[in-house]
């Protein structure tokens, strides 16, 4: 849909609608905040010669507004600083979505009868559940108790998807979700020290295995 490829964009370009806007402006499209967010909602499509604009300030190809998107994400948690703002935070998941589109399209075509091997999430509420969801995802990936090597490597080869986030972003560790309810997806900020991305990464996996929405 085109309205949700235009918010997309938006957000993938770390704009508000307000800059978006005043942008256009400069380019001779008077065109107000409630307008653009109309265009968002679906409940109007914009003209060509504005497409055309949106895709110069967005700094997009016109034809990003035809394609259609390809997955729904449930993001479940954040590891990041207080300080990490909304705006910061939907960027991240922008452009998380925008990697996964082209990567789970490519699986699915690849491999459409492959069927990610991770366990149910389970409910946890004290440390000792955590210990045993933990042990039984080792025996699910026939882990052992030995050191694990690439923790990047074991969640893509039972079909997860790690993304590293590229930019420098010391307010950002970590963010996972579930992409059309399917693939677990773990994002990660590539900028971080190895150890530390490890350690973000491990967290998010706890994320995806273990719901301690309950625990007080």
């Amino acid at each position: 849909m085109i309205n949700e490829r235009i918010k997309q964009a938006r957000l993938l370009s770390g704009r508000t609608q307000s800059e978006v806007v005043a942008k256009l402006g400069e380019y001779g499209i008077k065109l107000t905040k409630a307008g653009l967010s109309k265009y968002e909602r679906g409940g109007s499509v914009p003209s060509p010669r504005i497409l055309l604009k949106l895709a110069n300030v967005l700094s997009v190809k016109t034809n990003y507004f035809l394609e259609d998107p390809t997955i729904k994400i449930q993001w479940l948690a954040y590891r990041k600083h207080v300080s990490l703002g909304k705006k910061k935070q939907e960027q991240i998941q922008a452009f998380a979505t925008e990697v996964l589109n082209g990567q789970l399209w490519l699986q699915e075509k690849l491999y459409p009868n492959d069927i990610p091997s991770f366990p149910k999430r389970e409910k946890v509420k004290t440390f000792n559940a955590a210990e045993n969801a933990a042990a039984k995802l080792r025996t699910h990936w026939k882990l052992g108790d030995t050191p694990i090597e690439s923790l990047t490597g074991i969640i893509e080869d039972r079909g997860g998807v790690v993304i590293t986030y590229p930019y420098d972003n010391k307010n950002f560790q970590g963010l996972s979700g579930w992409a059309n309810k399917k693939y677990p997806v773990a994002i990660v900020c590539g900028q971080a020290p190895a150890d530390r991305c490890r350690l973000s990464l491990a967290h998010e996996l706890g994320h995806l295995m273990m719901d301690n929405n309950e625990v007080n």
